[in-house]
């Protein structure tokens, strides 16, 4: 099974051998995730019908760098663009096209960057004009599955029951969450320990303080299985749609945090 962290693949720590980052380290990545969230904000503004993804990219390039942050994604050699974007059918890692956003698309952003050695990780999937208003409840469900998933982790503090929670949540909604996806551990390295995968597996795995991971489900309404195009682009069936979003979640002694 592949898991969505394939781009520069999962941290070689087991997942008992994550990292408890202190007080001022996790202010540190909350920089990172700052400059990331407020990217986002920007492009909410500016995704429209008309608008091409290779000039989205641009835009993402430009405002990190103006913010002395790096588009890891780019400089790393990863990739050849700085961000991913995800249109429609494409659930994750798609790469940008010369292709002009029309009225009813679904589009997700996917930023990578370091600030001042730091990484931050994040993702929002965004509404072209007017969609559906079954695409529209797609992307508002997996949006409110991430503040569920917080609250859940507040209460039960064992990350290997999320899976089962955020399954039961999709099913009772008429959608899927992709198994194949991902979150992890994220710091002084892009994926460290954990990997938070969406299905349980009976081990349990406490929440520690200083912790600090990205929860990222992908969400669809396609029943079928995933396949891949020439780039390593995940893709459900065409006509149907997925979204996602990811944060970045530090555990503090007061509680969860979402940083993005």
């Amino acid at each position: 099974m592949r898991d969505i962290s394939l781009c520069t693949g999962p941290s070689q720590k087991k997942n008992t051998e994550f990292n408890c980052y202190s007080s001022e380290e996790r202010l540190s990545i909350a920089h990172a995730a700052a400059l990331v969230r407020d990217l986002l904000r920007q492009l909410d503004k500016i995704i429209r019908p008309g608008v091409n993804e290779l000039d989205i990219d641009i835009f993402c390039e430009n405002y990190i760098i103006l913010r002395n942050g790096i588009p890891f994604l780019k400089e790393s050699g990863l990739y050849g663009c700085s961000v991913l974007i995800s249109r429609n059918h494409k659930a994750y890692h798609g790469v940008p096209e010369n292709y002009f956003l029309k009225e009813g698309d679904i589009v997700t952003v996917d930023v990578v960057l370091t600030k001042d050695g730091w990484f931050g990780d994040g993702a929002e999937t965004f509404e072209v004009g007017k969609c559906s208003a079954d695409v529209s409840r797609l992307v508002r469900f997996s949006k409110q599955i991430i503040f569920d998933a917080v609250n859940f982790l507040e209460r039960e503090r064992n990350l290997d029951l999320l899976g089962d929670f955020i399954g039961r949540l999709c099913r009772e909604n008429g959608f899927r969450v992709l198994e194949e996806g991902a979150g992890h551990g994220i710091g002084k390295e892009l994926h460290e320990a954990p990997l938070i995968q969406y299905v349980t597996t009976g081990v349990p795995f406490i929440l520690r303080t200083g912790m600090v991971f990205t929860l990222e489900p992908v969400i669809t309404n396609w029943n079928g299985d995933l396949y891949y195009d020439e780039n390593e682009t995940a893709l459900v069936h065409p006509g149907f749609f997925a979204s996602q979003f990811e944060y970045t979640i530090a555990v503090n002694d007061g509680g969860l945090e979402i940083l993005t």
